[in-house]
């Protein structure tokens, strides 16, 4: 801030070297007072650094005195001191006669120009006595010393004046009272504890019959409770433990350990380097961030330290580029609003990689008082680019590519094993389950599990691959149970315990958990139409488990694995066939049952009870399904029905999908309707199968799924045999997947 000073001192202490009255009547101070001004005004209220300083002239030579710097208050523009206030002004200048000129310097400025000094009456009234002409004036050479005598005759002085003794004081107090030996107490002359005048009876406090012995005879073997000391081959003594023994079968003993003498970080040195609780953490923001070209304002980006605990070192690392590093600024800002200028301007370039306090040295600010300290907390980083790339013609100029705060810390919270970590090996819980040993496990190698008390039963969790081989599931959603986070797959399971069988898992499906039991797979060459009952009855696999998804398949599953709820899927053709879509059902009542169950009982004669073998859907996904697949799109509960043979063979039913030549699964699929005519055959909105081609006297078909009541009528029927036409108009058949869960 530049100041202007307009002075209005006045020179107070020319009169100081007169004598006698005037002397004291003589201010000896300078009084100043000035006007403080800016190039705005008035300079703003607040307290100053200022220092005063004496010339002779108005520029060059040594000052003749100063004094400061000291806060000086300015209000309103003004500034009131006293010269030599704090620093006596010699009265010489004044004698002198010296012309003065006062200097104020406002810190951190440069002094001020120099102001003349004025006057005030008292100096002028001195200045009138020196310029006063004397005629006839005795001046001290013509006096006789004897003239003078009087006044320093040692016979008219009082002898205490020449002696500077106490006792030659005329009319002295008598204070011999107060220091004769005779007039005090004895212990005032001895100090002795004996020579009090009733002094307390301290004898009941160092009786020898109320002291222990070891008080009086100062024996260690007087001692109560002596620790217990090492005797050669029969006992370790205090602050010893057994090692073990020696040959001869004495004690080996060795120094216990002392919790307290262990550094908090010696978890290392006690466990031989297999524990540590002293980490190193790096928290980073989120990423690159385009710097401004001239942003002299900068931008601030933030991240948040958590409660890691107390660092032992403390850094921040920063990675920025920029076209003229000489006007990069950057400044951080810890969680208590402390600023730390990491980086102002230095050596020319583009790039900037450093880590601070160390090796790089911030500009301003000591980083190091985070080491010993919690860092947790918010923490700021401002950029700014107070160049302008005239070359540059985006509107930015380089990049924070990323910064973070680097922590060493002791941990309050983790311990970390650089080794290997096994837990206890036991068929048998070491402990009970409950909630005081919440958290406590063990491992059995009875079945290759890891055991966790999670506060009332030891839960078991696999330690070789859920599902393999050696540990099969009961079903998919036992091995998703164990092993959580599985992936579709194959797995091996051991369905009601009859044997392992590998079976296909999709894992992720509406949460996963799904056992595949049958794949129609239209486009095989191979048609499990009514009168495949291997296909839908036969208890037993039914094509090969490596073309499940080329080919017709039935997984023993279907007749080995129960479950609460069902699943179609419809897949594009082929062995990789990616799914389209899907629809759940319930079990009725959500009791278990296997997908087999659907097809061994309950089957009536045609349209006759006709019954659901589910619960209503509840739950769909159509995703990328045919518009015509309308068991996926609207299918609500499933049936299961007859189809009597002309053959003479058992009623059986069968499942399939939209045909796709007349070769292969000859029938009306699994998501079309069966329009043998009109109007309907039979009175409900049923969906079915027709294998045969249909006349307008009627066809045999099996009632499969049920439309919702209220659309069924408007349903359009695909595969239409009745007519004597097929209908040709879907592009391509899908397969059919079922699952259990």
């Amino acid at each position: 801030m530049n100041f202007r000073f307009i002075s209005k001192a006045c020179l107070l202490f020319c009169a100081a070297m007169l004598p006698g009255t005037a002397l004291a009547a003589v201010p000896l101070t300078v009084h100043v007072d000035a006007a403080v001004m800016t190039a705005a005004g008035p300079a703003p209220d607040g307290d100053y650094g200022v220092i005063f300083s004496l010339y002779k002239d108005a520029a060059g030579g040594p000052a003749l005195w100063q004094e400061g710097p000291y806060t000086v208050a300015v209000k309103g523009g003004a500034l009131s001191w006293d010269l030599g206030n704090k620093v006596p002004i010699p009265p010489v200048l004044a004698a002198a006669n010296i012309p003065g000129f006062i200097e104020v310097q406002i810190l951190p400025d440069p002094a001020l120009p120099r102001r003349p000094l004025g006057s005030v009456l008292t100096a002028l009234r001195a200045a009138v006595a020196e310029n006063l002409d004397c005629s006839g004036c005795i001046g001290a050479g013509q006096l006789d010393a004897k003239a003078l005598a009087d006044f320093a005759k040692t016979s008219s002085l009082a002898k205490v004046a020449l002696s500077g003794n106490f006792a030659d004081l005329s009319g002295g107090p008598d204070l011999s009272a107060y220091a004769k030996l005779v007039a005090l107490a004895k212990v005032a002359i001895s100090g002795s504890y004996n020579d009090l005048v009733d002094k307390p009876d301290l004898s009941v406090f160092a009786q020898k019959s109320g002291l222990s012995s070891v008080a009086t005879t100062g024996v260690y073997a007087d001692l109560n409770a002596l620790p217990v000391l090492a005797k050669v081959g029969t006992a370790c003594g205090s602050g010893l433990v057994v090692k073990g023994l020696a040959a001869d079968g004495s004690l080996v003993c060795i120094a216990a350990l002392d919790p307290s003498a262990i550094a908090a970080d010696g978890l290392g040195a006690i466990s031989n380097g297999l524990l540590v609780d002293v980490f190193t953490d790096k928290f980073a923001n989120a990423g690159p961030i385009d710097v401004l070209n001239y942003n002299p304002v900068g931008f601030t980006d933030t991240l948040v330290v958590p409660d890691v605990g107390v660092s032992q070192t403390f850094s921040v690392s920063v990675d920025a580029a920029n076209s003229d590093l000489t006007k990069f600024k950057l400044v951080l800002t810890d969680p208590n609003n402390k600023q730390y200028t990491l980086f102002d301007g230095g050596t020319p370039g583009v790039a900037l990689q450093a880590t601070y306090p160390a090796p790089n040295a911030p500009a301003a600010g000591d980083l190091t008082v985070w080491n010993g300290k919690n860092a947790a907390g918010t923490w700021k980083l401002q950029v700014v680019d107070n160049s302008f790339d005239v070359n540059n013609q985006s509107k930015y100029d380089g990049k924070l590519n990323s910064w973070s705060v680097n922590i060493k810390y002791l941990s309050t919270s983790k311990v970390a094993a650089t080794g290997a970590f096994q837990f206890k090996v036991t068929d048998v819980a070491p402990v009970a389950c409950n909630p005081s040993n919440f958290g406590a496990a063990y491992t059995s190698s009875k079945d290759n599990a890891l055991y966790i008390c999670n506060g009332k039963d030891f839960f078991p969790i696999s330690l070789v691959a859920a599902g393999s081989a050696s540990s099969p599931g009961a079903s998919c959603k036992d091995i998703l149970a164990k092993a959580p986070g599985s992936n579709d797959g194959t797995y091996w399971i051991t369905g009601n315990g009859s044997g392992t069988f590998q079976v296909y898992c999709d894992m992720t499906t509406d949460g996963g958990g799904w056992t595949l039991v049958r794949n129609i797979a239209p486009n095989d060459g191979n048609s499990v139409g009514y009168n495949t009952q291997a296909f839908w009855t036969a208890q037993a696999e039914y094509g090969a488990f490596n073309n499940r998804f080329s080919n017709d398949y039935k997984s023993p599953a279907d007749y080995l694995v129960t479950g609460t709820q069902l699943m179609i899927q419809s897949t594009n053709t082929g062995g990789a066939g990616a799914v389209l879509g899907w629809r759940r059902w319930p079990m009725i009542n959500n009791q278990p049952r296997t997908f087999n169950s659907f097809f061994t009982t309950g089957i009536v004669a045609v349209h006759a009870n006709d019954a659901c073998e589910t619960g209503a859907s509840d739950l769909t996904n159509v995703g990328t399904t045919s518009a015509w697949d309308d068991v996926i799109r609207q299918g609500t509960c499933l049936y299961a029905d007859i189809n009597p043979s002309a053959s003479g063979e058992a009623d059986l039913i069968r499942l399939s999908t939209l045909p796709y030549n007349g070769q292969d699964n000859m029938m009306a699929g699994f998501a079309s309707c069966i329009d043998c005519g009109a109007p309907w055959q039979g009175a409900n909105p049923y969906q079915g199968l027709d294998r045969a081609a249909c006349n307008s006297g009627g066809c045999s078909y099996t009632a499969i799924s049920r439309l919702s009541s209220t659309n069924w009528q408007s349903a359009d029927c695909v595969g239409n045999y009745c007519s004597g036409t097929y209908s040709n108009t879907i592009t391509g058949p899908w397969n059919s997947r079922f699952f259990v869960r």
